[in-house]
């Protein structure tokens, strides 16, 4: 009966926590402040379903812990002020540490506004905390009249967040018209008219998308000369390291890159889309340190991957055919979706089944393939799945080129998605001092794999190269870099695993770009800088220099800007940037 007493007590700081958690969603999400009362209110009656009864347990267990060495015994009524106050005032401290947490994991998802308001928000929640908890207290010191006075105004201060954080909500910004305007059935740039002619029309652009290279990676193999084609590019064009969003979701990352636009502005926020409880809002982003995404997977709502028309922007590939310009795409399908096709069965082609003879080498003559079983099987079906998806990006690429007649595509944008899922799953063994647990067998066998893709890599890029011609531009970029598994996700697998009952013997991915490691920059064409190298760039600057290096205006409400750097002064003057408000 005390336990239900505390829980009646607890009920009404879980509705109170349950409000702040809906206003942080809101936060995250600002396109959903422009939604009505209705589905505002369907969304908080879907955090509370979830949240209420979580929070009214875990509150009493909490206290029970604490009063367990305590002289006075725990007598509850089933309403007491004092209770209900101290709950309220421990639910507001963990809320202020959550606010907090997001608003310092999440830079990339707010826009500058939010951020700002948010972290005025989370202060304000601070301070309300710390003087509900010593108003609390003086009432713990008192009896009559005055303790009752302490409490209620300790419990008038706990409203204050419920009424500041609303008002500080951030105004969703308008939706542009010309984003995805296939995908939502809206004329596109062209249809509308937003055509800009290139004053550059004789030059054509070659961009290449390695997914998750790394000039980590890149320059020691560039200095021992074993990569041509990259280090030719690096000599004869500029080059520089992509400062990447964090937190950093591939699919996210790669929208940044080509619409120029941050998340929190393009709208795409992650590579999933959620619908939660009964509401019918669509979120892109969760909010940490709430075990949000557990409860996904217990049916507190659904998850969906992100489409098309979740974007508010257009990429440079709807700019580009906005202008009039032939734009020809491949492999940028999967960028809606963080992907990993290494369970799925594929077709081994005979020069696929070549590249894997070179890049995994034989099996050492001490360990047998029955020996490393299904660890050695998975490794091997991840190699295979990202040369066979990288061997057909460079196949359709070229039967492209091969059926162009007369009006050749000006610009040819190619999407090679296999270095991420080699990465992610070979950098143990390329860097097992980072790791302490890789076998010396396991370092003999797949130690050079990841070196051996780079290379393989590298002749991709210089057949692409190499068809493109001597004329026009070259890019070849990446979004993020990768980087070693933070070391608590390492601590925390192993419980996990137990937990779904996983095999024991799959170590799981082993590289990450969850904090945005760099990504990758080169460019070579007329005007640029040969041999030019630069420590950083915004991974938003690539579509506002590709937009001047064809001859077309730069928006400016664009997140990045034109990288002067990397070009020559006299090409500047000559070539004067032209602007518009936006496209």
């Amino acid at each position: 009966m005390r336990f239900l007493k505390l829980i009646a007590n607890a009920i009404w700081a879980a509705v109170y926590g349950s409000l702040l958690i809906t206003c942080l969603i809101l936060f995250l999400n600002d396109d959903l402040t422009q939604a009505g009362w209705v589905s505002l209110g369907a969304l908080f009656v879907s955090v509370a379903a979830a949240y209420v009864p979580i929070i009214a347990v875990l509150l009493p267990l909490a206290l029970l812990f604490i009063r367990i060495f305590a002289v006075k015994h725990l007598t509850p009524t089933w309403a007491s002020l004092k209770t209900i106050l101290w709950f309220g005032v421990a639910t507001l401290a963990v809320m202020t540490v959550v606010f907090y947490v997001n608003l310092r994991a999440s830079p990339s998802l707010l826009s500058p506004e939010s951020r700002g308001t948010l972290r005025g928000v989370s202060a304000a929640m601070a301070a309300v905390c710390l003087a509900g908890l010593a108003t609390a207290s003086l009432g713990q010191f008192r009896s009559g009249p005055r303790a009752h006075r302490l409490r209620l105004l300790a419990g008038c201060l706990l409203v204050v967040p419920l009424i500041l954080a609303p008002l500080a909500l951030p105004r969703s910004r308008a939706r542009p018209a010309g984003a995805g305007a296939e995908a939502r059935g809206r004329p596109s740039l062209a249809e509308r008219g937003d055509r800009f002619v290139s004053s550059r029309p004789h030059l054509s652009l070659l961009l290449v998308g390695v997914d998750a290279a790394s000039m980590d990676f890149i320059l020691p193999l560039v200095s021992a000369r074993e990569l041509p084609a990259l280090e030719r590019l690096m000599s004869e064009g500029a080059s520089a390291r992509l400062d990447a969003i964090r937190p950093c979701v591939s699919s996210v990352a790669w929208t940044t890159l080509l619409t120029g636009m941050p998340p929190w502005h393009s709208g795409v926020r992650g590579d999933r889309v959620y619908s939660v409880g009964f509401s019918s809002s669509r979120i892109g982003a969760l909010p940490r340190m709430l075990g949000m995404h557990a409860l996904m997977r217990f049916g507190f709502g659904r998850a969906a991957p992100s489409r098309a028309s979740e974007r508010l922007r257009p990429t440079i590939g709807e700019i580009l055919r906005g202008s009039g310009i032939v734009v020809e795409e491949i492999g940028w399908e999967p960028t809606h979706a963080e992907t990993s096709s290494s369970e799925a069965a594929v077709q081994v082609s005979v020069e696929a089944a070549r590249r894997i003879g070179e890049i995994l080498g034989s099996l050492p003559a001490t360990n047998s393939v029955a020996s490393w079983g299904p660890a050695y099987r998975r490794l091997r079906r991840t190699l295979v799945n990202a040369i066979t998806q990288d061997l057909d990006a460079r196949d359709a690429a070229q039967a492209v080129q091969r059926a162009e007649s007369g009006a050749a595509a000006r610009v040819r944008a190619i999407r090679l998605p296999g270095l991420a899922e080699v990465s992610r799953h070979f950098l143990r063994y390329h860097e097992p001092e980072n790791f302490g647990d890789v076998t010396s067998a396991e370092r003999e066998l797949f130690g050079p794999v990841l070196s051996r893709y780079y290379k393989f890599i590298d002749e991709v890029v210089g057949e692409l190269v190499a068809a493109a011609g001597p004329r026009g531009y070259i890019l070849v970029v990446s979004s993020h870099g990768v980087e070693p598994v933070p070391e608590w996700r390492r601590l925390v697998r192993p419980l996990v695993k137990y937990a779904r009952s996983s095999r024991a013997d799959d170590p799981g991915p082993s590289g990450s770009w969850s904090r945005g490691p760099d990504g990758i920059l080169m460019i070579r064409g007329p005007g640029v800088v040969a041999g030019a190298r630069l420590d950083s760039a915004d991974i938003m600057d690539v579509v506002p220099t590709a937009l001047y290096l064809l001859g077309l205006p730069v928006g400016r409400d664009m997140g990045g800007r034109l990288q002067k750097r990397l070009l020559h002064p006299a090409f500047l003057e000559s070539h004067p940037v032209l602007f518009i408000p936006g496209y």
